[in-house]
């Protein structure tokens, strides 16, 4: 009786495993999806230039007390998406060369107009101005007097 007890489980395990192995059966494929992602790019153009460029202000020379002296400058879009443009810190404003005493840095002053420049797209372009003014109280210090006038700005997303 043992034995046919024996038999059976064996039969039975073999019936199982052969059943199970069967149903496992199966034909399978796989597949990879590959792809490539950039970065973007910011890169704005000063006057059609990279870094920091000339500018020349009209009227260059001849500047008098109340007088002013105004620079068109463009900004075109370089890189890859829309950017905002604006003006970073203050202008600077230093003197090149000065033939007399010192003059009074409170008789000059600098603005720029047209910053910031909200979603300039790319390959787009704007143009921002920056005015030099000679107080119209500088005296006979800043006779002869140059300046250089510096007016940096930032793109960013």
């Amino acid at each position: 009786m043992l034995k046919k007890l024996i038999m059976s489980g064996l039969v039975l395990g073999g019936i199982v495993a052969t059943v199970s192995a069967g149903s496992y059966a199966a034909f399978t494929d796989t597949g990879t999806a590959t792809g490539t992602v950039s970065a973007a790019t910011v890169d704005i153009l000063l006057n059609g230039s990279d870094g920091t460029v000339a500018v020349a202000f009209a009227p260059a020379g001849n500047i008098i007390p109340g007088g002013s002296s105004t620079q068109t400058v463009s900004v075109y879009n370089n890189g890859s998406v829309p950017v905002n443009v604006s003006q970073l810190g203050l202008i600077a404003i230093s003197e090149v060369s000065d033939p007399g005493a010192d003059c009074l840095p409170a008789s000059v002053s600098a603005v720029a107009a047209g910053l910031p420049i909200s979603g300039l797209a790319p390959g787009g372009s704007a143009n921002f101005t920056v005015t030099f003014t000679l107080d119209i109280g500088a005296g006979n210090e800043c006779q002869g007097t140059q300046w250089q006038i510096n007016t940096t700005v930032e793109a960013t997303t």
